[in-house]
């Protein structure tokens, strides 16, 4: 993923590890072709919302391979030290949980909480009967893996851990993986078994058991990953969970969406396999192309400062003033919780938008929280142009200072768009024209 892509970057409470397991009853596959897979966003814990991002940061230049291990344990080091001489304040205990509930379009939804707007997960069940575990679901990344009752450590105590002992349609594998997601490392054998997701059952699905977990996982409150980037990114050479629920004919269309919910302590985010919900954006769906079936990669035409609706790419001239940038593609990334970009596109973007470089860290940029004196800017995704109000791209914190949504990644002509850009443009990612589509948010 890039960052976690939200995934292995995140430090989260410990009191978040515990009742994360939501079983979904799984009907006949005949009877549903389009199934929502709600999506739950945890809390950070004592750290602030900055911390927080400022560790997704180096993680992801660790996922995308623009920093080393070592590098990236120096400056998380130096992070927490620095969070050691600031005073932590839990995060307040609203938001509510409701059960699981069953609608009558066929679809399954799962009781979401988003704190913050930092982490979503959802739940699969993998084995007969389904054992339960919560995942994220990392557009930026193409491994599918949970913990095994075969790993013993602390790690792994403190996890939902699958029991292939326990399922009756369990086949065991003698291929070993190794996946580096940011400071954590997961390794383990590959096996087969059936994966349920709401409504969707999948016989002998790929999937790897970890046996070893770094000890990175210990602070974060999710078991595993599922992958849906191009299986040509998989480090386990694989066949993803949904490139085979495609190929097996279990979706009424080989897309997936996601609605991401930009209310922080509230629910209503969803990933959608099969189809979109059209009640969730504003019509048309604009696509643009994939360059590389691998992430989920489009052209970067550039980014302009000033707002509009989103639609085509107005003409050169027509527009404010275009920005000198250096990347080329865009990743789409819903594990990622900025947009992050090389340091001199992060440089300029911030400059036109009024912010500055924080001094304390170096890899955030603080802006004023008065979002009515600041602009709408625009990003230019293959022909078409998409408008992120300030609103969209401030991110506060909880001593009233505010930091922008655009930060620093090593990655020279990539940018990483995460759910700074996702919680206000619903995304469809379509793997039979190998396009990405996106509308207003609604």
């Amino acid at each position: 993923m890039p960052s976690l892509r939200f995934c292995s970057g995140s430090i989260f409470a410990f009191a978040c590890l515990t009742g994360l397991g939501v079983a979904i009853p799984a009907p006949a596959n005949d009877a549903v072709k389009v199934t929502r897979i709600p999506l739950t966003g945890q809390p950070v814990a004592d750290d602030s919302v900055f911390h927080f991002l400022e560790q997704e940061i180096v993680q992801t230049n660790v996922k995308y391979g623009v920093l080393s291990r070592q590098q990236a344990q120096v400056q998380l080091r130096a992070l927490a030290d620095r969070l050691k001489h600031q005073a932590a304040t839990p995060p307040p205990a609203n938001g509510t949980h409701s059960s699981t509930a069953h609608r009558r379009d066929g679809t399954i939804a799962h009781p979401l909480y988003n704190h913050n707007n930092v982490m979503y997960y959802g739940s699969v069940q993998v084995g007969t009967p389904g054992q339960a575990f919560q995942v994220v679901f990392d557009t930026g990344s193409a491994d599918f893996w949970i913990p095994s009752t075969r790993c013993d450590s602390l790690v792994c105590s403190v996890k939902h851990r699958f029991d292939s002992h326990e399922s009756s349609t369990y086949e065991a594998g003698s291929n070993t993986f190794y996946v580096r997601y940011g400071t954590g490392s997961v390794e383990g054998i590959q096996s087969w078994d059936t994966t349920r997701l709401g409504a969707i059952s999948v016989p002998r699905q790929p999937f790897g058991e970890s046996t070893e977990l770094d000890s990175f996982f210990s602070r974060v409150p999710m078991d595993g990953i599922v992958g849906l980037a191009y299986s040509a990114l998989s480090k386990s050479n694989s066949e993803t969970l949904f490139e085979r629920m495609v190929r097996l004919g279990l979706l009424a269309e080989p897309i997936f969406s996601f609605y991401v919910s930009p209310q922080p302590n509230q629910g209503g985010s969803e990933m959608i396999l099969g189809g979109v919900d059209a009640a969730r954006f504003q019509a048309p769906l604009l696509y643009v192309p994939v360059v590389k079936r691998k992430y989920w990669e489009v052209e970067l035409r550039g980014m302009t400062v000033g707002g509009g609706n989103a639609g085509r790419r107005p003409k050169q001239g027509a527009s404010d003033s275009p920005l000198d940038l250096q990347a080329q593609t865009a990743i789409i990334d819903t594990g990622t919780t900025l947009i992050l970009m090389n340091e001199g596109d992060a440089d300029t973007v911030n400059a036109a938008v009024g912010a500055s470089r924080d001094g304390s860290s170096g890899k955030l940029y603080s802006i004023t929280c008065d979002t009515s004196s600041l602009p709408a800017v625009t990003l230019h995704l293959g022909d078409y142009s998409f408008s992120l109000p300030p609103e969209a791209y401030v991110v506060p914190g909880r001593d009233g200072s505010c930091s922008t949504g655009f930060s620093v990644s090593s990655m020279p002509t990539q940018w990483i768009v995460g759910n700074t850009f996702l919680r206000y443009y619903y995304s469809v990612y379509d793997a039979s024209s190998h396009r990405v589509g996106f509308g207003k948010s609604i």
